[in-house]
Order: C-alpha cells, then sequence, then structure tokens
C-alpha cells in the first residue's frame, strides 16, 4: 500500500494517529469521521484561496483533476486544482500544483501549493509540502526545488525551499 500525504502528515504529528489513519485507509474502522466538525473553518478557508488562485489564473489556463501526463509534460496548464499524485511508493493530493519557471531545463516544472489556516508555517507543513515534492517526482520525473504554503485568513504566500527538507522526508 502506498503512503498517503494524509497518513505522512498525521505521522509527523502522532505515530498512533498515522496507524489509525492506516487502518481506516484499508478498511479497519471510521477514525477520520471523528474530525470531520473539527475540519469546517479549514474547508472554508481552502475554498477562499482556491477562489483566490482562480482569480489570477486566466480562463482555460486552470485544470481541476489530474491532467494526462502528456498535458502535464508540457505544462499545457499553469495551475492545477486538487491533483491526485499516485505512484506505488507515494500519494499525495495538494490543493494545486503551481507551473513554474526551470532555467535550461526541458519539458514543464510544477511545485506544490497547500493552504494552510494557521498563519504561520509550521515545520510539519514545510515537510509535507516535500513529501508533495517527492510525489511529484515519481509522476513526472522531475523534482521541484520549491513549493508554496498559503497561510491563514489573510492567504500570505511563502515561498519554501525543499532541497533539505527532501532528505528529511
Amino acid at each position: 500500500m502506498a503512503t498517503t500525504d494524509a497518513v505522512f502528515a498525521a505521522f509527523l504529528r502522532c505515530t498512533t494517529k498515522a496507524y489509525l489513519l492506516g487502518r481506516v485507509a484499508i478498511g479497519d474502522g471510521n477514525y477520520s469521521d471523528l474530525h470531520a466538525s473539527r475540519f469546517s473553518y479549514t474547508r472554508k478557508l481552502k475554498l477562499r484561496a482556491v477562489e483566490w488562485l482562480r482569480s489570477v489564473a486566466s480562463e482555460g489556463e486552470c485544470y481541476v483533476g489530474m491532467p494526462s501526463l502528456p498535458n502535464l509534460e508540457t505544462g499545457r496548464y499553469p495551475l492545477i486544482l486538487d491533483p491526485l499524485m499516485e505512484s506505488s511508493q507515494v500519494c499525495s493530493q495538494p490543493e494545486a500544483l503551481l507551473r513554474i519557471a526551470a532555467s535550461g531545463a526541458p519539458g514543464a516544472h510544477y511545485c506544490p501549493v497547500r493552504f494552510i489556516v494557521r498563519d504561520k508555517a509550521l515545520p510539519d507543513d514545510r515537510l509535507l509540502l516535500a513529501f508533495d515534492a517527492i510525489a511529484i517526482s515519481r509522476v513526472t520525473g522531475r523534482l521541484p526545488h520549491t513549493g508554496k504554503l498559503i497561510c491563514g485568513a489573510r492567504l500570505t504566500t511563502l515561498t519554501i525551499p525543499l532541497v533539505k527538507l527532501l532528505e528529511r522526508v
């Protein structure tokens, strides 16, 4: 079974929670339903952040879901919302992928984008972004060197260098 971003995020905080989420993923329980109401504010903030991201992309430049590999490799879409990046080893679903310029390297390059409710990013948020970068590299063959965190109600955007974080992940 592939490690998911949700299980990895839980592992960063509590190994027991990660174990329970992993068990739920294979059908042993319903642990995630216990916390559904806690995430109402988070969902609202994420919807606001998605609306903001869509507003900076032109019509037809945004894709929702995971585009085909040829469209991903050519960079057809500058903004991809709710992508699901899966390989036999990892599975991750950041809120977005943003096409970035890569000097001298062929093909399109994307960086992961995550939304967090807090105004300040924690180390775990940065590690989860690096996990997303690994998932991107498993799908595209290109490892992003940066990622973006959109923080809090003000939608403050941070560009996070991932090189050192990738080693830890």
